[in-house]
């Protein structure tokens, strides 16, 4: 699980947003045999238990891959960009980054969340239930920060938990141009 987002000094972002799945079960195979793509795709693959290695195809004029041949033990990888502009140029939020499995569906090995951003953005963000903060490093006019949880388990959902954004590890950004 990754995302990594990139800032402008114009208000604007890109986003990068990963995922590799290893199908352990009969429900992997049909949970992970598409994924829905929210931008341009940068690369998309499956690794076959024997070593073959195969493309994805899309569903129709839909940004919905297909995985051929997902089989228990197989690998399945991609990668999309998406560009997006702040519904203000001056301050905009993003969507909640969850370091586990929002649907509690599956353990996770590695979520790495990676904000870069220049030093004139005045980031603003929420940490919840994190085990660590961030690692934050500056060079020349940029600031990184870089969240990473691992071993995330699986989550037994139980009849009255809270809501996931209370229960799993999460990070939300606001972000709004310094003055």
């Amino acid at each position: 699980d990754l995302c990594v987002v990139r800032f402008y000094e114009d208000g604007s972002f890109s986003e990068v947003v990963g995922a590799t799945y290893k199908v352990l079960n009969s429900q992997g195979v049909d949970a992970y045999a598409t994924a829905d793509i929210q931008g341009d795709l940068l690369e998309a693959r499956i690794f076959r238990r024997g070593g073959e290695v195969l493309e994805p195809t899309l569903l129709g004029d839909s940004n919905t891959l297909t995985f051929p041949g997902v089989e228990e033990g197989a690998i399945v990888d991609y990668r999309y960009r998406a560009q997006t502009r702040g519904a203000d140029p001056f301050q905009f939020v993003l969507p909640t980054f969850f370091f586990q499995d929002f649907r509690y569906d599956a353990p996770f090995l590695l979520s790495r969340y990676v904000v870069i951003a220049p030093k004139s953005l005045d980031l603003k963000y929420v940490e919840r239930q994190m085990p660590q903060g961030a690692k934050v490093s500056e060079e020349g006019g940029l600031r990184t920060l870089i969240w990473e949880v691992r071993k995330s388990p699986r989550i037994e959902q139980e009849r009255f938990m809270p809501d996931i954004g209370a229960a799993l590890p999460s990070d939300r950004f606001t972000v709004g141009l310094q003055e």
